[in-house]
């Protein structure tokens, strides 16, 4: 496999995209700058997961909508497990859900306990969330002006609080990557994370060559394809490798992430990945914590089997209310993230897929996901002002036109 090499230019500086924020401590000392969230999240568009410990929406629910739903998860949980669950098991779903949005969304973090923390949105409201990530109580690398890098553990975090990051700001962690990635499903250009987690140009490939063991960084590489067990790795000086016995460059790799922005993520497992082209820096897909703007309730058209036309703000899955949620779906192997504010329209085809249609024409056949399949526990409808939202379960959804 070859590169175009002049492709893989001078990345250039990309400061907005950098987390920047202040760290205090359990005992009340601040740590200001450049963040990392472990040895991962670093960027405004990477994201924060968590779940939610219960379902408020619950509450609009009838006990007879409670009592379907209930019975729904029943049969699909059933088809999977029913063989080794006794004849007079109790079945019980409390129907909580996961929580992902972009860390740009986020004005504060604040640690409850080593599980559960308080997470402010940028427009004021509040999410209490509990485990369900490494993402709660992980390790948080500060950049401080005055003290230079530190690590502080996770366990020693009070609060979190994110701000707009400085135009000079060098980052310690090196530059991202941005490129295209050709997979067996197409291809996809943005900004790249390798194996879910190597995103900056000082992050490692680690790999055994014929002749010993190595260590690349990614800012040294123009392009990675896969070959047989391992990968074919083109420099930027125009020599490559062959690499292989790491989770870096074979099978183990979790797989290979493209953050678009505005459209959200795919994320394309090994055994889809064709190659990765690292290119300069699209200056028209940077973006900064100002950009991330206050996160607006969704709101749409929901049009039923019958006919009916049911107008005003959603709750999808009674669970995601707000324009920067993310809609999860598959597209064979490759897993999509998508915002709701990128979406124009949801239409159920058949009990285990959805075509999406994007706000820029693209449409999008997703399935396998409880987003976009039978599993969906369904949409609430708040017409005007009203507090008394209409249900409508996903058997009865015909399509979601979103405003």
């Amino acid at each position: 496999m070859s590169f175009n090499i002049t492709e893989a230019q001078d990345q250039g500086s990309s400061n907005s995209l950098f987390i920047y924020g202040q760290v205090t401590t359990i005992d009340g000392e601040q740590y200001k700058g450049q963040l990392r969230w472990g040895k991962e999240e670093a960027f405004w568009f990477d994201i924060y997961n968590s779940s939610k410990p219960e379902n408020e929406n619950l509450k609009y629910l009838t006990d007879d909508e409670l009592d379907d739903l209930d019975d729904q998860d029943y049969r699909l949980a059933s088809r999977w497990n029913h063989k080794w669950w006794p004849k007079n098991y109790n079945w019980n779903s409390d129907h909580t859900h996961t929580f992902a949005c972009e860390f740009g969304e986020i004005a504060s973090i604040s640690m409850r306990s080593k599980s559960r923390v308080r997470l402010e949105l940028r427009d004021g409201s509040v999410v209490n969330l509990k485990g369900g990530s490494n993402d709660i109580n992980e390790d948080i690398q500060v950049n401080d002006a005055d003290l230079g890098l530190i690590r502080l553990d996770g366990d020693r975090i009070d609060r979190v609080d994110f701000m707009d990051t400085p135009a000079d700001l060098v980052s310690v962690f090196g530059e991202p990557f941005y490129g295209t990635v050709h997979s067996d499903e197409g291809s996809y250009q943005g900004y790249l994370q390798w194996d879910h987690d190597e995103r900056l140009g000082l992050d490692v490939l680690d790999g055994d060559t014929r002749d010993g063991d190595i260590a690349i960084k990614f800012e040294m590489i123009a392009g990675i394809a896969r070959s047989g067990r391992g990968a074919e790795v083109t420099y930027r000086s125009g020599r490559s490798l062959y690499i292989s016995g790491s989770n870096d460059c074979n099978s183990g790799n979790r797989g290979i992430i493209v953050n678009i922005p505005n459209k959200g993520r795919v994320d394309i497992p090994w055994s889809s990945f064709d190659e990765m082209i690292i290119e300069e820096n699209n200056p028209d897909a940077a973006i900064s914590y100002s950009d991330f703007r206050d996160g607006r309730r969704i709101a749409g058209t929901v049009e039923t089997v019958k006919g009916l036309e049911l107008e005003g703000t959603l709750i999808f899955d009674l669970d995601e209310e707000r324009d920067f949620e993310l809609l999860n779906g598959m597209k064979e192997d490759v897993e999509f993230l998508i915002p709701f504010r990128s979406i124009s329209q949801i239409q159920p085809v058949g009990r285990n897929t959805s075509l999406v249609y994007l706000n820029d024409g693209e449409k999008i056949l997703l399935e396998d996901q409880v987003d976009v399949s039978e599993e969906n526990d369904g949409v609430l409808i708040f017409a005007g002002n009203s507090n008394n939202p209409k249900y409508v379960a996903w058997e009865d959804v015909k399509s979601i036109k979103l405003h």
